[in-house]
């Protein structure tokens, strides 16, 4: 126990970086993450208390998270177990096309680059290009609409322009 173990310097340098490299994946960046996560968080609430249609838990989700429930749905797996057997198609082979499918429809939504970027950019452009006025025709309709509805906004498209500034108006 007594005697020295000697290592050439790159080897050393090589653990060295190996070692931080653990450190950093290990403890920095879920700190960080979670520190994020948190902030996000109370940023949503703030949002919610201020915004007449609410953020709901599942927008907050997470969008590997979605697809994954997605993906191991027990009708879609049941589906999957049928089609295999059914064309001889090896359920692998099934189960990543049901994931590109997943990819495809599931929308990635990140509420505070949503709600408060996008919100203020669609603001600033359909100010600068029109003169927005925002008035409802008959205000007691839309306060009477039950908070947990949910809301479609139906625009008759004329210009690309008409995407932002219905953002604008519906928010």
């Amino acid at each position: 126990m007594t005697s020295t173990v000697t290592l050439p310097s790159w080897i050393f340098l090589l653990l060295l970086l190996a070692a931080s490299y653990a450190l950093i994946m290990s403890v920095l960046f879920p700190s960080v993450r979670w520190y994020l996560r948190r902030r996000l968080n109370r940023t949503v609430d703030k949002l919610n208390s201020s915004l007449q249609i609410k953020i709901r838990p599942l927008q907050r989700s997470k969008r590997q998270v979605l697809i994954d429930q997605l993906m191991f749905d027990r009708e879609i797996l049941v589906i999957i177990e049928e089609q295999s057997q059914r064309d001889n198609i090896p359920r692998d082979v099934l189960q990543q096309k049901v994931k590109s499918y997943a990819r495809e429809i599931v929308p990635s939504f990140n509420a505070y680059i949503y709600y408060q970027v996008f919100y203020w950019l669609a603001k600033k452009v359909s100010r600068f290009i029109y003169r927005v006025r925002v008035a409802a025709a008959q205000p007691n309709k839309l306060q009477a609409i039950d908070p947990d509805a949910t809301v479609v906004f139906v625009m008759n498209h004329r210009s690309n322009m008409d995407y932002v500034l219905i953002s604008y108006l519906a928010a």
